[in-house]
């Protein structure tokens, strides 16, 4: 009859002698996809038992036993929410790596913002306490509202309502520490525009009212439409004129 030693192997009773008892090992071999019993070695114990010992925990130990698994399951889940942050931190990190506007928002926490670009005034440069950033005057004054917006390409851009509770119509603003900042940022601007048209022209004409330096091709792209605009002029008052003079004769051959 199988018998069980207090570590849970498996024996046969052999004898019972005044030292103890006398088993025999019971050994588990595996022939292929059978598994077949043999006989071990002999061995003098004290006891043996019909059934596998099972360990006997006291109430505290079982408590601490279920409290220290509880606390693993516990550090597991947490372990696996600081890597899904870290994910997501990582994630947000690229898509802001690289935007400039984003550092400025501790700069404004910080009161470091002495300077603004307005995009509405062809690229003026303000202080940060002047008029054109309030809405309305005397004791209704108020400052105009200047968000961090964003677009569906993921672009972050300063930009000033016309009303400070954000009611009215967006442009652009540049927050700056400092006056150079700001003119270092419209010559920059400048020198990015690839071709000329609007934007280029304004930016043309901040950086001469600032006393900045204009690339070469731009100051000629700028000359050129300078001039075709006045040629437009004349052609446009020649045509006036002769159509004046035109009115003119005919009233003189009525006479």
């Amino acid at each position: 009859m199988v018998k069980y030693l207090k570590d849970g192997r498996e024996v046969t009773l052999v004898s019972e002698t005044s030292d103890g008892l006398v088993v025999r090992e019971r050994v588990e071999y595996l022939y292929g996809d059978e598994v077949t019993y043999g006989d071990g070695a002999l061995l003098l114990v004290e006891q043996v038992y019909d059934k596998p010992p099972m360990p006997v925990y006291n109430d505290e130990l079982r408590r601490l036993s279920d409290e220290r698994a509880a606390a693993r399951d516990k550090l597991n889940e947490l372990e696996r929410e600081v890597g899904q942050l870290n994910n997501k931190i990582a994630e947000q990190n690229k898509i802001l790596q690289g935007n400039k506007w984003i550092e400025s928002v501790q700069d404004f926490l910080d009161s470091k913002i002495t300077h603004f670009v307005l995009e509405e005034d062809q690229w003026k440069i303000v202080e940060h306490d002047d008029e054109q950033l309030n809405d309305g005057h005397g004791y209704n004054k108020k400052k105009r509202l200047i968000s961090l917006r964003g677009d569906l390409k993921k672009t972050l851009k300063w930009e000033i309502n016309s009303y400070s509770d954000g009611s009215g119509s967006w442009r652009g603003i540049y927050p700056f520490k400092s006056r150079q900042d700001a003119l270092d940022f419209i010559q920059s601007e400048l020198s990015q525009c690839e071709e000329y048209g609007w934007r280029a022209r304004s930016l043309i004409g901040a950086c001469r009212r600032y006393g900045l330096k204009v690339p070469e091709v731009m100051a000629k792209a700028d000359q050129e439409s300078k001039k075709a605009v006045i040629e437009r002029a004349i052609s446009d008052y020649e045509i006036k004129l002769k159509a004046e003079r035109a009115k003119l004769r005919d009233l003189r051959k009525a006479q």
